[in-house]
């Protein structure tokens, strides 16, 4: 196998790893599952690959970021705010 295709290996296994614990802990009700879910599947892709390097576009940080950032914006409300 190619250098290429192993790197769209793991990237596969990888985003399919992430979306199937995001659902699980979505559909168990646990907060922010979808978060939790990419940050395990990311720790069992570096644990089951030997420290394997994923290559991702440099503009996928900042995309991560904001996906963070739009959820704890949607978790705080007004009321939040007030509340003590």
């Amino acid at each position: 196998m190619t250098e290429r295709r192993i790197n769209m290996f793991l990237k596969i296994y990888f985003l399919m790893l992430a979306l199937i614990l995001g659902v699980l802990f979505t559909i168990l009700k646990v907060p922010t599952g979808w978060l939790l879910g990419g940050l395990i599947a990311g720790i069992v892709f570096n644990l089951n690959t030997k420290g394997s390097t994923l290559s991702l576009p440099e503009y996928s940080f900042k995309v991560g970021l904001a996906l963070i950032g739009i959820n704890i914006g949607l978790i705080i409300t007004f009321k939040n705010i007030l509340a003590r």
